[in-house]
């Protein structure tokens, strides 16, 4: 009797080795394809979509845009987040407390 081996398929990426995106205001280093990176090899890990590792300048920050047929979660390491979403709810989070 043959046992299947059940050893993960890991790939590693650490931040410096990932596609990178500068904007003058965002610093951004993606996990999976995005924009102009395009991996089909590399688009997604099981349901997540995306995984930035984002540094936003001070009083700047994306403009209102949709997000369809996901969750977003935001982990904030330094200073302060918010948002407003279409409908007009506000989000916010300090260092530590994850918004979704």
């Amino acid at each position: 009797m043959s046992t299947a081996s059940l050893a993960p398929d890991v790939d590693i990426r650490r931040a410096d080795d990932r596609y990178k995106s500068q904007f003058g205001w965002l610093d951004s280093k993606h996990s999976f394809s995005f924009g102009h990176h395009f991996d089909r090899n590399n688009t997604h890990h099981g349901l997540l979509l995306v995984n930035n590792d984002d540094i936003v300048d001070p009083g700047t920050g994306f403009d209102t845009h949709p997000h369809r047929d996901m969750e977003i979660v935001t982990w904030v390491l330094k200073a302060r987040w918010s948002t407003r979403t279409p409908p007009g709810t506000t989000a916010s989070s300090t260092p530590g407390w994850p918004s979704g």
